[in-house]
Parts: structure tokens; sequence; C-alpha cells
């Protein structure tokens, strides 16, 4: 097989399925699909030319390329006035808000300053369309990436998404297009490929003005949301839509989730129980594990939730922007802006208080991570960027020793030695020695990634 993303990014784990890669090809070679844990990944059709590259060249899991604060550092870094952070990366401004329009803003995730800001750009002809995520009419689907030209059409694609996603079929449409000026808004891993790809395909260049990015802290596979359909009693293919952080579910930002069946019936779950499920790594990709990007460093500006004390118990939210292009300082500042909304100024430091879990995660815990590969002997991007610290404390070491290990297990880096076993049985017995063992199950289920038996052995490296 020639050298591809699939033997050299996915092979190693490392592919989050953005589909840039297959969008590019010259033969069309790459198709992305969902694997067995659920997750977008490119798949080799076997038409892939032995001199050809870019699949590799607009990845940014290859070791070869420059990682995202390389990147960006090239983009914004001789800008005037321009501030870099450890966390956040290059930026000229940053803003709070939301819009006064109640409907748009219950509709929204967090103060609906995302789809105003973008419906701006349409307004003010800046771009001709906006690449973003709508939900899809395909019910093994659910959601889809689609070019956006109305400001009814943005409504629709307001809120949250949390799903997998692949943008392939939406790149190739716009490149065999007439030009036009878009803007797209997405990840951090997909806007630095689309920043690389942007190197190496000229009309891809001139067309994508503006990436506009969202702050993440991981992104969920498909297995999650089997989970809790499991949980409700409902079988996975039965559902037509998920609204995601639901502010009519609870009357606080701790909001729910709510999912509409085929026939139009709805079930309500919380989101107590839903963030604690999402967070466990078996339902993450293992890219999003071994990765640094929090504020989409390559994009030109980034819009993320206020997690802040002042605005924690506002139902319907706050938005926080950073903005590293000096074209957009105009949107965040309110010159020329086509929407009513209420803004001010911030600071860098709100902006990286509102994020505090993701930058322990994705960065502290990530030293852990990167420690824990090393000594297991599991393939980790060697691009990665972690600033400032370097060596992760022990606690975060030992605590994600577990929580790492029940990701790879669950994805097949790790199987299991009796040995290991008879420790942690041993280990459970004594801590859950009083509890029924149907919950000993659902404890080791949660927390573990799966069910013990007499026939199962615990984690031990594979080996090529």
């Amino acid at each position: 097989m020639p050298e591809n993303v699939v033997k050299e990014i996915v092979a190693r784990g490392f592919c989050v399925g953005c589909g840039v890669c297959a969008a590019l090809c010259p033969r069309e070679n790459l198709a992305i699909t969902l694997n067995d844990f659920g997750e977008y990944q490119s798949v080799d059709s076997g038409r892939c030319l032995d001199d050809c590259d870019l699949c590799l060249a607009v990845c940014p899991r290859y070791y070869k390329n420059a990682n995202q604060y390389e990147i960006a550092k090239k983009q914004f870094g001789e800008i005037n006035d321009i501030q870099v952070d450890d966390n956040a990366g290059y930026f000229i401004g940053c803003f709070s808000g939301h819009v006064k329009d109640r409907r748009l803003r219950n509709q929204a995730a967090s103060g609906g300053l995302c789809t105003a800001f973008l419906e701006g750009l349409l307004a003010s002809g800046e771009v001709d369309g906006v690449i973003c995520v709508r939900p899809s009419a395909d019910t093994a689907r659910l959601f889809e990436f689609f070019v956006a030209t109305t400001g009814a059409q943005l409504f629709q694609a307001a809120g949250s998404v949390y799903y997998p996603v692949e943008m392939s079929e939406v790149l190739r449409k716009i490149l065999k297009r007439k030009e036009a000026r878009y803007a797209v808004v997405g990840l951090p891993c997909f806007l630095t490929a689309i920043t690389l790809a942007q190197k190496k395909s000229p009309k891809l260049n001139r067309i994508i003005k503006y990436k506009i990015g969202l702050v993440c802290g991981s992104l969920p596979n498909r297995k999650f949301y089997e989970n809790i359909l499991n949980g409700l009693g409902l079988p996975v293919g039965s559902i037509s839509n998920i609204k995601f952080r639901d502010t009519n579910v609870y009357a606080n930002r701790l909001r729910g989730m709510r999912f509409t069946d085929l026939q139009g019936k709805e079930y309500l779950t919380f989101n107590a129980h839903e963030g604690k499920t999402r967070r466990s790594a078996r339902f993450i990709y293992t890219a999003c594990l071994l990765c640094s990007d929090i504020f989409a460093e390559t994009a030109d500006a980034v819009l993320m939730d206020a997690w802040l004390p002042e605005h924690r118990q506002d139902q319907f939210g706050t938005s926080l922007m950073l903005v590293r292009n000096n074209e957009l300082m105009e949107y965040g500042t309110g010159n020329g802006r086509t929407w009513t909304a209420e803004m001010e100024e911030t600071t860098i430091e709100k902006i990286i208080n509102s994020q505090k879990p993701r930058i322990q995660n994705k960065r502290f815990r990530l030293l852990a991570r990167l420690q824990l590969c090393k000594k297991w002997g599991v393939p980790y991007p060697e691009n990665i960027h972690v600033a400032g610290k370097k060596c992760p404390d022990k606690k975060d070491v030992e605590k994600e020793s577990l929580k790492f290990a029940g990701h790879l297990r669950s994805h097949g880096v790790l199987v299991r030695n009796k040995w290991s076993l008879l420790l942690v049985r041993v280990l459970l017995g004594n801590i859950f020695k009083d509890m029924k063992a149907d919950i000993k199950d659902v404890v080791r289920k949660y927390y573990f990634g799966y069910k013990y038996s007499k026939t199962e052995t615990p984690p031990q490296l594979k080996h090529d």
C-alpha cells in the first residue's frame, strides 16, 4: 500500500474523520466511513497513486506537518498589536455578549452570538455562504455539513452539535462549483486541516475567506448516543433528531438533551448524566485524547460559552469571542454589525477562566497521557504542541492511567492480562464487597469500559 493517511494516520488511531483528505484526493480514492467504534475515519479504496502524498500533507496529525501553534504563528504573528497566550494562542480582541432576539437566543447554545455573527458576514456581503452543521434528513447520519446562504438556514443550524460529522462531501461540492467566498465553522482539528489544505489547493485558498472556530474539549463518538438510547430503551436507528443542551428542559444552564423518534415522540435526558457519560474515555476519539488545540488556534475567530460565575445561572447563556483577524474586529466592536446584540470587550483572563476544565484536560492531563503512551509503547502524534509546563503531575498520571487504559482497551489498543485482572478483581472486591452484583456491573461498565467475567483478562500491550 502506498504511503497515505490510512496507513500512517488511521492505523495509529490519530484520525478524527474530518474528511479534508478525501475531498482533495485527486483519484477520489479515500472515503469517510464509520468504524466499529462509531467514529468517522478514512478508508482506502485501492486507487491511490504511488507518488502522491496529498492526503498526508493536509492531515494535522502527520508528524512532518506543522502543528497548530506553528501554523498560527505564520498566520497571525506579524499582525500589529497581536498578543499571544499559552493556552488560547494569538488574539487581538476579546468580547462577550448575546443577541437580543429571544427566539434566536433560545435556539442557540449560548447567547446566539455565533449565528448572528455569521449572519452579519452574509448580510454585509463579506461571504456568499457559510459552511456549517445542520440536522440531516438521513436518520443514519443525523447531522451533516452544508452551505447556508440565508439567515433562515443559519437559524436552522443554530445550536451545539456533539456528534460525529465529516465534511468531504461539502468540500467536494464547493471545489467543483463556480468560485464564491465562504466562511467555514468547525472544530479546531477540522480548521487546521483546511488551513493545511489551502496551501495545497489554490482554489480552496481563494474561496475559504474566514475560518470560525468553536472551542473544543473532545468529540464524542456514536457509541455515546447508543449508550444513552439503550438507557432510554430505544433501538439504534429509531431517532430522527437530537436537540443538545435544550434550554426548554431546565431553567438553568445545566441543560438536557431532547431526542425525537421517527414517530415524533420526544425523550429527555438531563445534563448531569449526559455530561459524565460523554466524558467517559471510551466514548471519545483517540485523536481527541492526544490533542492540545482547545481554542482553534488557526481560526480567524473562535467562539465559546461564557462558563463564568456571573453568567452560569443565565438560562439563555452568553457567548465569548476571541478575534485574530483585523477584518473581523469591526464585528466584535459593533461597527457595521447587521444584527442587534449586547456586546462588550472582555479580558483574556476571563476567556481562559471560562474554559478551565478543558485546559486542565487538554493541556495538563495531556502531559500525563503522553507520558503513559511512551511508557506503554502506544503511538502518539509527534508534532503535538504543548505550551508551558512540560512535566505532568503525579496525581494526573495516576488518574489518567485508569481512564486512558480504559479507552485503549475499548478501542482494541490494549488487550487483557490474567494477572492484572486478578489484582483489579481483588481491589474491586474490597471496594464493592457490600454492593449487589448488578450495581457492581454498572460501576465496572461505566468506569472501566467493560464487565468482567471468568474468561476475561485485563490490559496488556498489544505489539505489532
